[in-house]
């Protein structure tokens, strides 16, 4: 079995035999001494003797009986809290080594990323310029060239509708 320092590992068999041995002490504890000492028990001759008191009284007189199992209580409340503060510690240490082993990871990505310069920047940009000059040279004829052909045809369209109006107006 390995150990941690930081946290104790106990088999399930040692605290197995450590709760049977437990639970045997309280129960002659709780089931003979208390019960003779403050409940009743029996006289030497076998008589069944009952102590009893009056309400108050009584309840603080018997204060084992009902402190014990209040303490018990409170001590598994307590370790159960414990286990689960422990458990969320560790959970939340846990988070943070992630999240720290993800932000090295990426200032080691970042780090690993190439500077680029303006030479290796524009070395590829300047072969494939004077392609795309020729290309933006060729579309912007073309564009002249449509706008030139849709204007005569707007000249030519106008021309044919006033001779349509001259034709149309001396007829009448």
């Amino acid at each position: 079995m390995k150990t941690n320092a930081k946290t104790r590992k106990i088999s399930w068999y040692t605290l197995l035999v450590t709760t049977v041995v437990v639970l045997a002490v309280l129960y002659y504890f709780w089931e003979y001494y208390l019960f003779n000492h403050y409940l009743g028990g029996f006289t030497h001759e076998g008589y069944l003797v009952q102590r009893s008191q009056t309400g108050l009284h009584f309840f603080l007189s018997v204060w084992p009986l009902w402190a014990f199992p209040l303490a018990v209580g409170i001590g598994l409340t307590l370790l159960w809290h414990q286990a689960t503060l422990n458990q969320a510690r560790r959970r939340i240490e846990q988070l943070e080594e992630e999240r720290a082993m993800q932000q090295a990871a990426r200032r080691e990505a970042e780090v690993e990323k190439k500077p680029v310069g303006m030479d290796q920047e524009t070395a590829p940009m300047q072969k494939i310029l004077p392609d795309v000059n020729n290309e933006f040279e060729e579309l912007k004829t073309a564009h002249e060239t449509l706008q030139q052909d849709y204007q005569a045809s707007l000249d030519f369209i106008e021309k044919l509708l006033l001779r349509l109006n001259a034709s149309e107006t001396p007829n009448s």
